[in-house]
């Protein structure tokens, strides 16, 4: 036992940083349009800040936000702290990328006070009367499987299973524009373009109208049900459940939603929110020193702990459970079941989604690796490398595990 928790803690120590920048380089050279010959060295600046004069590799002072989403989904990490950057170097990257990706393993588990999770997303409360149309929100934690899951449903002629939307935490569209992070604001835009069977630019201004005159989010829901209410809206948003109270508002606001709710072993998910430094949101929410094995650990309880909470007050008829496992194990038996449950006729491209998806694999928000599948893949559910806490054994004893 003691040389495969050995093992397991080598496969996330930190990679040499040459290995960092060579991957670096490559990315960059492709985003940057560079030729093979010319020079990137680790003190080329990759984006500046709108002040920012100097010659950078990508320009312009809007690079730090399309820079992380680039970097994210080519490399396999989140860069958060580039907002609070005014330039960014090679070397800076290289460096901010290996710190804290493969962090060594905790020795301790955790402590039951340090489960609590301040989570930063908040809901802001709700307005106007209960909404009655059909909607379904898909509720876990972030790297359960939720884009999967998404890809999957969107494959259905009958679901509009969109990226992430982050709206039903807020009351107003205003309210939404100053509390979310700048890169996620306005990511939404060409899927509920295709919604609305218009262009991303008339959506790009609909939006902007949305914020401006400070639209209640119900009001956005309504107007993305009446486009075409013929296709489901199944809401993708792991953030939803970071806290009871977004979860309670909307169960309050969304009066007869349906509720799936995927869950996935937490070893797995503790693994794979540190490794695209995932964790990093949240991080401000706990003690200064936590491990990000254990932060990610914390995460994963709140969330779930969170969601079965919330869904005990739920009738039945209205909620459904899927096991990640399941779901990649017998994908044709897991999406038949959901349709039963969602009343609608069961689509055997939903099992294939890589091959025959119905509508493109939003890009963003979700898993940055989704573009690169070509089929959904069955991975072993990976050994425990290091002792969780009571709570998260617990909690997951509960769940099946």
């Amino acid at each position: 036992m003691t040389g495969e928790k050995e093992r397991a803690n080598e496969e996330h120590e930190a990679q040499p940083f040459q290995a960092t920048f060579t991957a670096v380089e490559a990315i960059l050279r492709e985003l940057s349009g560079a030729a093979a010959g010319a020079e990137i060295s680790r003190d080329s600046i990759i984006v500046g800040s709108a002040g920012y004069e100097g010659e950078t590799l990508l320009g312009g002072g809007d690079g730090f936000g399309r820079f992380s989403v680039q970097i994210a989904m080519k490399l396999g990490c989140i860069p958060y702290p580039l907002e609070e950057v005014e330039q960014l170097s090679v070397k800076q990257f290289c460096e901010m990328y290996l710190r804290d990706s493969y962090p060594p393993a905790p020795t301790t588990p955790l402590r039951p006070e340090q489960y609590e999770f301040g989570s930063k997303v908040q809901a802001v409360g709700t307005a106007g009367d209960p909404s009655e149309f059909p909607i379904c929100f898909s509720l876990g934690c972030a790297r359960s499987g939720t884009t999967l899951f998404r890809v999957m449903l969107n494959a259905h002629a009958g679901i509009w299973a969109p990226g992430e939307l982050h709206l039903a935490q807020f009351s107003t569209m205003a309210a939404r524009a100053r509390g979310i992070k700048p890169v996620l604001r306005r990511m939404p835009i060409p899927e509920i373009a295709e919604r609305f069977s218009d262009s991303i630019d008339s959506t790009s201004s609909r939006f902007g109208r949305w914020e401006d005159d400070a639209v209640p989010v119900e009001e956005v829901y309504r107007e993305l049900f009446d486009a075409d209410p013929d296709r489901l809206i199944v809401d993708k948003t792991p953030s939803y459940s970071d806290s009871p109270e977004i979860l309670e508002a909307i169960g309050s606001q969304f009066t007869n939603a349906k509720y799936i709710y995927l869950v996935r072993n937490p070893v797995d998910v503790i693994r794979s929110l540190v490794k695209t430094q995932l964790y990093k949101g949240a991080i401000e929410g706990f003690p200064p020193g936590m491990n990000p094995y254990q932060v990610s650990e914390a995460i994963w309880t709140a969330n779930n702990a969170n969601i079965t909470k919330f869904l005990d007050g739920v009738p039945n008829d209205r909620q459904e459970r899927v096991y990640y496992e399941d779901l990649v194990a017998e994908p044709e038996k897991t999406m038949r079941r959901l349709c039963e449950f969602l009343g609608l006729p069961y689509e055997s491209r939903m099992a294939d989604p890589y091959r025959e998806n119905s509508g493109p694999i939003a890009a963003g928000a979700g898993d940055m690796y989704v573009h690169s599948f070509k089929r959904i893949e069955n991975r072993e559910v990976q050994p425990t490398f290091y002792p969780l806490g009571a709570k998260c054994k617990d909690l997951a004893s509960t769940l099946g595990y």
